[in-house]
């Protein structure tokens, strides 16, 4: 430290405390401006890409539904049943059935549906997150649950949704027909 009444070094004081010049500090309240606009901003862009991601899965996951539910119908046509062998009637029934499976009958047979016709469907039927949709018929639905509507057991195909897990609100459901 230089002596009392010496040289000092630029923008300290003499008990080692920093000091900015008046056009220092300007330029760090300029570039704390510049950074609070960016953060905004960026904040902003990642609002609207995630809304725009949501639609996206939702439009994509519509399209699968219709998909599926063209598969189904020729399914029934081809061999009158459904996934799971299941007959179209009554309405309600057990198991539910991962549509990825052979037992389904969309992409392959396991032997059992007479008169196959198949594959009903080019690919793994999976949600826009990932999981394969599952053909459920006595589902439980809640008016909360996109695609309900109602409090009612249905026949559906079910999607898990954004958290991957089945029989949560987040599902997503096409109807396939309402006891």
């Amino acid at each position: 430290m230089p002596e009392r009444g010496g040289a000092q070094a630029p923008g300290l004081c003499h008990n080692g405390d920093m000091v900015l010049s008046a056009r220092a500090q300007e330029r760090l309240f300029r570039t704390l401006i510049i950074v609070g606009v960016v953060l905004i901003v960026g904040s902003a862009l990642w609002w609207v890409g995630s809304a725009v991601r949501s639609q996206q899965r939702e439009q994509a996951l519509a399209t699968l539904f219709a998909a599926v539910e063209q598969a189904l119908q020729q399914l029934v046509r081809d061999t009158g049943q459904l996934p799971g062998h299941l007959p179209p009637t009554p309405c309600l029934a057990d198991p539910e059935i991962s549509l990825d499976r052979c037992e389904a009958g969309l992409l392959c047979s396991d032997g059992a549906f007479s008169n196959w016709q198949g594959p009903y469907l080019s690919r793994v039927p999976n949600d826009p997150w990932g999981t394969p949709l599952r053909f459920d018929p006595d589902y439980a639905c809640l008016p909360s649950i996109r695609g309900c509507g109602v409090e009612a057991w249905v026949r559906a195909v079910v999607a898990a949704g954004p958290d991957q897990q089945f029989d949560t609100p987040d599902d997503r459901v096409l109807v396939l027909c309402r006891q």
